[in-house]
């Protein structure tokens, strides 16, 4: 896989990862971004899950001017 690039968090400038989620009954893979910012909460912050790592990253990245 090509190397996908993250930009940092919006909230605190940390580094985030492309975390790969498989399902090990029905086989489904899905991917998703998350980084463990504390500024935004206990739980970190994350995207949604996407079948295309790709699309999880967009989703990361967009941001508002």
């Amino acid at each position: 896989m090509e190397k996908i690039k993250l930009k940092p968090c919006p909230f605190c400038g940390g580094k985030a990862s492309l975390i790969k989620n498989e399902c090990p009954d029905t086989g489904y893979v899905g991917w998703f971004v998350y980084h463990d910012c504390r500024k935004f909460g206990p739980h970190g912050i994350k995207t949604r899950l996407d079948r295309d790592p790709k699309c999880a990253a967009q989703a990361w990245n967009k941001r508002k001017e």
